[in-house]
């Protein structure tokens, strides 16, 4: 700027001290030298404000970073919290069912009622029927069928899930847990349709339910379930005695 006010004070002295055309071509100058100013000083304000958006630019991008990656972990920690009260509940209906694996023998419901005595499958706990036995709505309602057939579906899917939510050794422990109670579940459903097929035609034919139980080998069904029971049972003992739902809890503490 000191350059241009010097240039400027240089043409004011050609200015007054030579004829008229050195007065223009000393006036062109001035004009020209005001220009060049002003356009410095435009490029200056421009540059500035330019600077003040770029930086107001990257504050918003970095709260919006900022943002999304606190969701990202609220999600994260919401979802583990989630997943470990499912756990806990299914642990807790096992662990309420300890040494009552003798009292279900051929009865897939009385076993499918203490499994699903919990928050997160309790909306299919109707669908073997209930102590009722002439209600056979479970049977013909699709609606029935269709929330437990979800509920399986659901079940094998958290099962994967786990091991994308969790990190520590007990992962395989806890997948497998999951895994063996869905299919517990599924096996039981099974064998109670063979039950009520055997106690209609029971009724229907005036059969003896006895002998119809035991060409249908509902006594095997039933001690197959209840060694796929115990096998769950195992799993379940073998969570607690590692302490595995404590690790699950400690790692869930560092999303917070």
């Amino acid at each position: 700027m000191e350059i241009i006010i010097n240039f400027i004070n240089n043409i004011c002295e050609t200015l007054f001290n030579s004829d008229m055309e050195t007065f223009w071509t000393a006036f062109g100058s001035i004009v020209g030298a005001f220009v060049l100013g002003f356009s410095v000083y435009q490029l200056r304000v421009q540059n500035k404000r330019q600077n003040e958006l770029d930086e107001r630019q990257n504050n918003i991008e970095e709260r919006e970073k900022y943002q999304i990656e606190l969701n990202i972990k609220q999600s994260l920690f919401e979802r583990r919290v989630s997943s470990w009260n499912i756990l806990s509940g299914l642990l807790s209906s096992i662990e309420e069912m300890s040494g009552s694996s003798h009292k279900f023998g051929i009865n897939p419901l009385l076993m499918y009622i203490g499994l699903t005595n919990n928050y997160y499958l309790e909306s299919i706990q109707e669908a073997l029927g209930g102590i009722d036995l002439a209600n056979r709505e479970w049977r013909t309602n699709p609606k029935v069928q269709n929330e437990f057939l979800k509920k399986l579906s659901e079940m094998d899917n958290f099962s994967k899930e786990i091991m994308l939510l969790f990190s520590g050794n007990e992962i395989e422990e806890l997948k497998k847990f999951v895994t063996v109670y869905r299919n517990l579940l599924k096996k039981l459903y099974a064998n109670q349709l063979v039950v009520d097929s055997v106690r209609q035609e029971s009724i229907n034919y005036g059969q003896n339910f006895d002998n119809l139980s035991v060409s249908n080998k509902l006594e095997e069904r039933g001690k197959k379930v209840v060694e796929e029971f115990e096998s769950l049972k195992d799993v379940a003992c073998e969570i607690k005695t590692k302490d595995l739902m404590k690790q699950l809890f400690n790692e869930i503490k560092f999303t917070a």
